[in-house]
């Protein structure tokens, strides 16, 4: 990755402080987005509470991507 970009993605569980799932793309194709999703819901099963806001960043903000959303959206839960 001379010249480039890379692109991070952490499911995190605030209230424990730690990290789920992670992955690193470098593209913004949200395949791996809910790749993270999926490893994390597998293995810690389904939260009570699921934030769904993103962090403000130097390139602006994103609004949240259709497949992601649509992977949360049948578990019901707060978002």
């Amino acid at each position: 990755m001379r010249r480039g970009v890379m692109y991070l993605v952490a499911i995190m569980d605030w209230l424990r402080r730690k990290v789920l799932a992670w992955r690193l793309s470098n593209s913004m194709d949200t395949a791996f987005c809910v790749e993270a999703l999926k490893e994390a819901l597998a293995k810690f099963g389904t939260p009570d509470i699921f934030n769904t806001e993103r962090p403000h960043s130097t390139h602006g903000m994103l609004p949240p991507d259709e497949a992601y959303v649509s992977k949360i959206e049948p578990m019901k839960l707060a978002a």
